[in-house]
């Protein structure tokens, strides 16, 4: 069998031979991708911006309520962007916007589902930090070929829809928190009244023994060894109770004057320029999949013309 040897001029000939041929693909390309991305119809966006923060306290925080307050933005975070991208979520912002009347979710048999899966797959929701861990914010994207103000009211309605729900839930954590936290101070105190028994215990015992000195003396020694740990382990506790009071205090806060953890940093807004669809690039796609196309073509018909 002969093995025929690759030359490059030769394919480059075949190029310049056809070269009509591959410019006329390459127009026909660009012409029919043009009409196509004339004809295709404008996509604009809506974004808002959701500011998540923990506990603000007047002073400094100690490790352990920085690691709480962490804790309660990891959970706000995970909680959150469970409620924003859940199906009922997108269920209730479609029907709370009417989207069922409008087109072209009214002509569909199941116009609310239409809706909610077509907010699932153009609402993009992207999480983020401030200040090294300190405070998160969520950017939410609604885009689409809806008007920029339909846009904007989708994306209004199922932001308050969600912190409505999250709020809710919070009110139920909050409550829960506090629970645990005051069974935990009460046990501090519990612990706190029984080292403060002990202690008074060692210092009557000290204070009866009068008959003999050197008892006297080896049950003081033993109290000023003791007396230091046992203060050591007030000390510890009262910090624990400080920190607990304070955490309970803001949870009261919280609980009392509805105050929520996630605000509208920017509301949900409306754009005059569409987005999309990205017709330049669908052009140039077109031309580079036509010159491809053309190069096929010549090298096909120089195949098919020249004998084997």
């Amino acid at each position: 069998m002969e093995v025929r040897e690759v030359d490059l001029k030769e394919y480059v000939n075949v190029i310049k031979g056809e070269k009509i041929l591959i410019i006329i693909i390459v127009l026909f390309s660009l012409f029919s991708s043009s009409i196509y991305s004339h004809y295709l119809p404008d996509e604009y966006e809506s974004t808002a911006t959701l500011f998540i923060q923990g506990f603000v306290f007047n002073e400094a925080p100690n490790r352990k309520l920085a690691l709480y307050n962490n804790r309660v933005l990891l959970r706000l975070q995970i909680l959150s962007k469970k409620i924003l991208s859940s199906d009922r979520a997108y269920m209730n912002s479609a029907v709370s916007a009417g989207l069922d009347e409008i087109k072209p979710f009214a002509d569909s048999a199941h116009p609310e589902d239409e809706a909610a899966l077509w907010i699932n797959d153009n609402l993009d929701i992207k999480a983020g930090n401030i200040n090294k861990g300190e405070a998160k914010f969520f950017t939410l994207r609604l885009s689409g070929e809806l008007e920029p103000p339909i846009l904007s009211h989708i994306l209004n309605i199922h932001i308050n829809n969600s912190i409505h729900e999250i709020s809710a839930l919070l009110e139920d954590e909050i409550l829960i928190e506090s629970q645990s936290l005051n069974e935990k101070r009460d046990f501090l105190l519990s612990q706190k009244a029984e080292l403060l028994r002990s202690k008074q215990l060692s210092v009557i015992e000290v204070s009866e023994v009068t008959s003999n000195t050197t008892t006297s003396t080896t049950i003081s020694t033993e109290s000023m060894k003791t007396s230091p740990g046992l203060n050591s382990q007030l000390v510890a506790i009262d910090n624990q109770l400080v920190a607990i009071d304070l955490i309970l205090t803001e949870l009261g806060t919280l609980q009392s004057q509805k105050i929520g953890f996630i605000e509208i940093l920017s509301p949900p807004s409306e754009s005059k320029i569409p987005v999309g669809p990205k017709r330049a690039l669908i052009i140039a796609i077109a031309g580079i999949i036509g010159l491809f196309g053309g190069i096929f073509a010549a090298f096909l018909k120089n195949n098919l013309i020249e004998p084997s």
